[in-house]
């Protein structure tokens, strides 16, 4: 006898989908997650040290936490080396000094090391309406930097649902992408062979997601700025996708 989902009772049919959203949640999984390139007949290169610039403190939490968390444990193992710049003390209310001190609690928390971090009064990132994007030119493999007006959306609880769906569907197309991969390359092998193997990792876009795990931990280093703790920052840590989900994207050089 065939049971049909439209059968079930709607308790039911909640809990079914609740063990399926959590089922995805129950470790962290990144895609190309070192930063991997290569061309058509070259070896892939790897980003060995790679420095996340933010524009004030909270920023790393609020928006850059499934990053920071996984190329901390990267680091921790020795495959990639992790840097943290800040290029403002958050001073617009006169809590400089404090907001500098719970970002230092913050990355602590974060798993981010003392002689890793760095936080610098920048005089282009006091306020939040000076630059919407910058980008920062250093000596490291990789550099993304997101400054000025990353605007808070603080959505409805769709979006929370919306946010879980990115989750499930990303590792759903990861395990197709596999199956896939796996079929071809046992009935035509000669489709993947190449005189340089490439890594599948190789010009894909970097994605980091956090499991539940990761999520508390993410919770825990927000409370650290307990200046911040506004009731609509709340709202925002339960809501907003940039604390399970990263996703980015390469910003070519205008010059």
């Amino acid at each position: 006898m065939k049971v049909q989902l439209s059968m079930l009772p709607p308790a039911a049919v909640f809990v079914l989908v609740v063990s399926a959203i959590i089922g995805t949640l129950i470790h962290p999984l990144d895609s190309n997650g070192l930063f991997l390139t290569q061309k058509r007949e070259e070896w892939p290169v790897q980003a060995k040290n790679i420095l996340l610039v933010t524009a004030h403190p909270d920023d790393e939490v609020l928006f850059f936490a499934p990053t920071i968390l996984s190329l901390s444990r990267k680091a921790a193992n020795g495959s990639a080396t992790f840097y943290h710049l800040c290029l403002s003390y958050g001073n617009a209310e006169g809590l400089g000094e404090t907001r500098k001190r719970e970002l230092g609690y913050s990355l602590d928390i974060l798993g981010v090391p003392l002689q890793k971090r760095w936080a610098v009064n920048h005089p282009s990132s006091h306020s939040y309406q000076n630059s919407q994007r910058n980008v920062v030119e250093i000596p490291c493999a990789v550099i993304h930097t997101r400054l000025g007006a990353l605007v808070t959306k603080y959505v409805s609880i769709v979006a929370l649902i919306l946010g879980k769906a990115d989750v499930f569907a990303y590792r759903a197309m990861q395990r197709l992408e596999n199956l896939i991969i796996l079929v071809l390359s046992n009935w035509y092998p000669e489709i993947l062979t190449s005189a340089i193997p490439r890594s599948p990792d190789a010009d894909a876009m970097p994605v980091f997601i956090s499991g539940y795990k990761e999520y508390l931990t993410s919770l825990l280093a927000m409370q650290a700025h307990s200046s911040q703790l506004v009731w609509y920052r709340w709202l925002y840590l339960l809501f907003s996708r940039y604390m399970w989900a990263n996703a980015w994207v390469e910003v070519q050089s205008q010059a």
